[in-house]
């Protein structure tokens, strides 16, 4: 009995040991993309590497207020991606629901032509996109990027959701048909409280997409800045990594603490929403 509990202990002690050491390779370039972005430039650049300094907040204030605040950007990439995920959602529950309950004519063309879309290589619509975007002057503009990333927002929610609800019991419906319900009623009293950790995996997913999305938001939606609009259009995420590659042509003068405040406040949106979701 001894010996079992003695090799149970030592189980326990590898794995602990094999998931700390795991945890730390994948926390480690977080950690240290927090630590520079409070360096100065002379302990970025030091060598070897300090391990202790005084910490700065001078790269967070140059990142919000300097030459080359990010505010715009990011207040830009809130607007559009909450936008995308509340019409993404609003659209995609009652789709979802039709493909899971409804016998619909054409039924399985339909699924196949929306899981189809999602095959398509981004790069091949940019040309596209441009084209149609600039026949109804929607370039540079909300409207514009929003209709751009529910084209390849809403097909993934639409089929995220649909295998929540194909777990539902027929009876639950049955029973709110019985008394009288309309599938309008179904869908918001039965039908959707059932999903709701569905829901909130999918708002999770489609917020962090089109938070993140780069391709698009630089070709699509920073035409203003070509042509002497600067009106921004871009993502956040863009503009840093646009950022990033301006500071490689600049050579190791270039303030790297700088470009790590952006990086960061980039990430902390991105981790208060997926804590957000999970509380749900």
């Amino acid at each position: 009995m001894r010996s079992h509990r003695r090799a149970a202990t030592r189980r326990k002690i590898v794995l602990m040991t094999v998931a700390t050491l795991l945890l730390l390779v994948w926390v480690f370039p977080l950690i240290w993309a927090v630590v520079v972005s409070f360096k100065s430039e002379s302990d970025v650049l030091a060598y070897p590497p300090t391990l202790f300094f005084e910490p700065a907040g001078q790269n967070y204030k140059d990142a919000l207020f300097g030459g080359f605040s990010i505010l715009d950007s990011l207040v830009t990439s809130a607007i559009v991606s909450v936008s995308t995920t509340v019409l993404t959602i609003v659209l995609a529950v009652p789709a979802a629901y039709a493909f899971a309950r409804l016998k619909l004519p054409a039924k399985k063309s339909l699924g196949f032509y929306t899981l189809a879309t999602q095959m398509v290589p981004p790069v091949g619509l940019v040309i596209p996109y441009f084209l149609i975007l600039n026949k109804v002057s929607m370039l540079d503009t909300y409207t514009g990027m929003i209709i751009v990333y529910l084209t390849f927002s809403l097909p993934f929610a639409i089929w995220l959701l649909v295998s929540y609800m194909e777990d539902i019991p027929f009876e639950m419906e049955e029973a709110a048909f019985l008394d009288k319900a309309t599938r309008l009623q179904t869908l918001w009293y039965i039908i959707i409280p059932q999903v709701r950790g569905g829901i909130a995996v999918t708002i999770i997913f489609v917020f962090l997409n089109a938070w993140n999305e780069f391709l698009f938001a630089v070709q699509l939606g920073a035409v203003g800045q070509a042509r002497g609009g600067g009106s921004r259009r871009h993502a956040a995420g863009g503009d840093h990594r646009y950022r990033g590659a301006e500071a490689d042509r600049e050579g190791p003068d270039h303030r790297c603490g700088e470009g790590r405040g952006p990086s960061v406040m980039h990430r902390l949106a991105v981790e208060s929403t997926y804590n957000q979701g999970t509380r749900r």
